[in-house]
């Protein structure tokens, strides 16, 4: 029998969101000398697909915290998409979207979109004071033991 399918398939030049977020967790990481950490955590979508009325395949929320601080963590945003990797569904924390002034909830069509939303959240005052609180509690911690 005759293959079917086509001749060849290659790997698609993109960064997944969570690929880039990944990226931008060890950045932070050396910006704050690891006092300050971000991670992913798996969630359970609740973002359901147009078409198929499914559950989004791929869906997480990424958090800042401190391993000096175990008591908290703040919750960025979530997100999710599905294959391909956009468009990326994003529900960002209430206090960073009155911020920015946009929706809590964002579609994101490309990755060039997802860094421009990134940076944006990333440089807000809610995200900035958030990090300084908690590089003085680590800094605070750290001095004790």
């Amino acid at each position: 029998m005759i293959s079917l399918w086509p001749d060849s398939f290659k790997v698609q030049d993109i960064k997944t969101p969570y690929e880039i977020l990944n990226a931008q967790i060890k950045e932070l990481e050396r910006l704050t000398d690891d006092y300050v950490s971000g991670y992913i955590s798996e969630t359970e979508s609740q973002v359901k697909n147009m078409v198929t009325g499914l559950r989004a395949s791929f869906s997480y929320s990424f958090f800042i915290h401190s391993k000096f601080v175990t008591a908290y963590q703040f919750r960025v945003f979530s997100f999710a998409y599905e294959i391909p990797f956009y468009p990326v569904f994003i529900y960002l924390d209430s206090g960073i979207s009155d911020e920015l002034g946009c929706d809590k909830e964002i579609n994101l069509g490309n990755e060039e979109q997802l860094i421009e939303l990134l940076k944006n959240v990333f440089n807000t005052r809610k995200i900035s004071d958030i990090i300084s609180s908690l590089m003085t509690l680590s800094k605070s911690y750290l001095n004790t033991i």
